[in-house]
């Protein structure tokens, strides 16, 4: 026999130690589909591929061939002229995966009119739009036009360099992406029933139903899957990692924003969770994009990913998953009848992906992740968790203003203005489409302010949590800021090619939107413990630019705004920033920052009021306004952490860049 030969040879006994048991250099004892170890530990058991080293389930090989059979009989069911060769099958399998693709679109149903009327023909768009892939236990994906193999990997590999970045290290921000190791802490045991459930709850009453676009869990499947854990770790035995992985995740998130000393720390939640984590993404489907976005949300609140960068990352990552399951069609077209359940939790994720892209982008000045015409997917049912079973829904969806709110009528409402945020974006800020300032002045900015009007007008009731207002999202004040915001996005281009401030009109709506801003964040930051984000630092930072770049360039402002009001909106927003740089040292350069422009904006407004001469500032409004010359590191610290462009474009002007 050879010596090829030799090494092809693998006996009925011949057994591959899997990765997990060769790192920890353990006896590996494979099972079936898993070895010993990894079953005990709620793991999928990994081997690697001594040809290739890659990483693969032990019952990959299986998983193919169930595939291609499954393949070979949806082909055999409408082509049945076409003669499956177990040679030309074998030949096939070494093709570039473009081969499979115009294998599938040879059966359009245009390729096959032999068969038109019958049962197959009129099942075959169902078939194509979305192609069941059921192998190893995976949900359908969609198949559109260009569309490959699955995502998991992709996702999985990136998650793992992405969470290994710590704060202050930006992926693709002005500097190098600089990715290093963080060594995370041992993983926390499970708390009691008792405060698991208070934990669990203060996520729910703050992060889910109020939390404007987080809805991404379904509170009773979430219970069946605390239950589960709980009685695992009462009774000694093994659960699922799925269970396990978003049970502590939804721990770590709730005891961020409600810490408490004699639990465990969010990270070592946060670690226990991640032992599971490329088990749950390579699952892909509807719990891949789930544990995505569970990270996306602990990395709003968490030490870990706090820059505007990595949430970008993981919104595009789960809205590239979502587009690739095809969450952002409407199911109906293609005739498919998942259940009600289903359909709900798909759409949620793709919404709240969808929620997270436009934040994100609009923040950043990137573009986005899905045109909205390439969306025709319905919004999410206005309905409580407890309404929605599998087979049907217990009660009529939400549909009057009047009718008391559910757990989805914030994030459905939210939803409504991250889409007009889409449409300013690309009718006002689109590089490609330069503005008539006309147009804009005169037709656009009218039409967009009488929407965000008729959606302030229209803001839901909230309901107060029963464990406290721990979160801005959980409060009435959220709805107004959002709309402040907005406000600002609407105008700022105005306001940019406006440098002499000849429109008023257009200077006192941001100067008022800005001020609002200012002062509602320092009455939520003095009598409630809320919890901060990058999210409010840039917009709080923003607001506060804005509102002395108002005060600096607009004569009408000036007029129309007093010093002890000016001194008030400064102090407000001075307040918040030493508040979030007491709470998270990245907050620090823009807390100084900020102080500088404020002392100076109010040492010229002193000058102007006591001198004729400098009553009215030279033509850009920027020459009183001298900065140390040691602004620029601190300018550096924050490009570090993420700086929105509305900021940077306010930073120049004040400059002189």
């Amino acid at each position: 026999m050879s010596a090829s030969a030799k090494r092809l040879r693998v006996g009925p006994r011949t057994q591959v130690a899997c990765v997990a048991c060769k790192a920890r250099k353990q006896k590996c004892d494979p099972v079936g589909a898993t070895c010993r170890n990894c079953l005990r530990a709620g793991r999928e058991c990994i081997i690697e591929d001594p040809a290739t080293k890659r990483h693969q389930p032990r019952n990959y090989l299986r998983s193919l061939e169930e595939r291609v059979a499954m393949l070979e009989g949806l082909l055999r069911d409408v082509r049945p002229d076409v003669i499956l060769d177990p040679q030309q099958t074998s030949h096939q399998e070494s093709a570039s995966s473009d081969s499979g693709l115009d294998l599938l679109r040879d059966l359009e149903p245009t390729s096959s009119p032999l068969h038109a009327g019958t049962e197959a023909s009129d099942d075959l768009s169902s078939k194509i739009g979305l192609l069941c892939l059921n192998a190893a236990g995976q949900s359908s994906h969609y198949l559109g036009a260009s569309s490959g193999f699955s995502f998991s990997r992709v996702v999985s590999s990136s998650l793992r360099q992405i969470r290994s970045q710590g704060p202050g290290f930006t992926m693709g921000g002005a500097r190098d992406t600089m990715l290093f190791e963080v060594p995370l802490p041992d993983p926390a045991p499970l708390p009691s029933r008792q405060f698991g459930k208070v934990l669990s709850n203060a996520y729910f009453d703050n992060i889910q139903p109020q939390a404007i676009q987080y809805p991404i869990f379904h509170r009773p499947t979430f219970e069946a899957w605390e239950e589960e854990v709980m009685d695992a770790r009462d009774n000694a035995v093994v659960t699922s990692y799925v269970a396990s992985f978003f049970v502590n995740m939804v721990y770590a998130v709730g005891t961020l924003i409600l810490p408490c000393p004699i639990c465990s720390p969010p990270e070592c939640f946060y670690a226990a969770a991640q032992e599971h984590m490329d088990a749950v993404i390579q699952l892909g489907g509807l719990e891949g994009v789930q544990a995505i976005l569970s990270c996306a949300m602990y990395s709003l609140r968490g030490s870990i990913g706090v820059s505007v960068w990595f949430t970008r990352s993981l919104s595009g990552l789960a809205l590239r998953q979502c587009v690739e399951l095809g969450y952002h069609r409407n199911p109906q077209r293609f005739k498919a009848k998942p259940n009600h359940l289903q359909m709900e939790m798909q759409r949620r994720v793709f919404w709240m992906a969808y929620n997270l892209d436009r934040c994100a982008a609009i923040t950043l000045g990137r573009p986005f992740g899905i045109a909205d015409k390439d969306i025709d997917v319905d919004l999410p049912l206005d309905i409580d968790d407890e309404m929605i079973t599998a087979t049907c829904l217990i009660t009529v969806p939400r549909s009057l203003p009047e009718s008391p709110p559910t757990v989805m009528s914030a994030a459905i409402h939210t939803t409504h203005l991250r889409r007009i945020w889409s449409r300013i974006q690309d009718q006002i800020y689109s590089v490609n489409t330069p503005i008539n300032m006309h147009h804009y002045t005169d037709e656009l900015l009218p039409s967009f302010k009488k929407e965000l009007d008729g959606w302030l007008e229209c803001v839901p009731s909230t309901r107060p949590p029963s464990s406290g207002v721990l979160s801005t999202f959980s409060t009435a004040e959220w709805f107004q800021l959002a709309y402040n915001h907005s406000i600002l996005l609407l105008y700022r281009r105005a306001l940019v090619n406006d440098r002499q401030g000849k429109s008023t009109a257009n200077y006192m709506e941001c100067c008022q939107a800005a001020r609002d801003i200012c002062l509602l964040y320092r009455k939520l930051f003095l009598n409630s413990p809320v919890s901060y984000t990058w999210g409010v630092l840039h917009i709080l930072f923003l607001a506060g630019l804005t509102y002395l770049h108002c005060v600096i360039t607009s004569p009408g402002v000036r007029e129309a705004v007093r010093q002890d009001e000016v001194s008030s909106t400064c102090t407000a927003c001075t307040i918040v920033l030493v508040i979030m740089a007491e709470r998270w040292k990245a907050a620090a350069p823009y807390r100084d920052t900020f102080e500088m422009l404020a002392n100076a904006t109010m040492s010229m407004l002193v000058r102007a009021s006591t001198s004729t001469a400098a009553s009215t500032p030279n033509q850009c409004g920027y020459g009183p306004i001298l900065v140390p010359g040691d602004v620029s590191s601190q300018l550096e610290e924050m490009v570090d952490i993420g700086m929105c462009s509305g900021t940077e474009e306010l930073l120049n002007q004040f400059l002189g860049v």
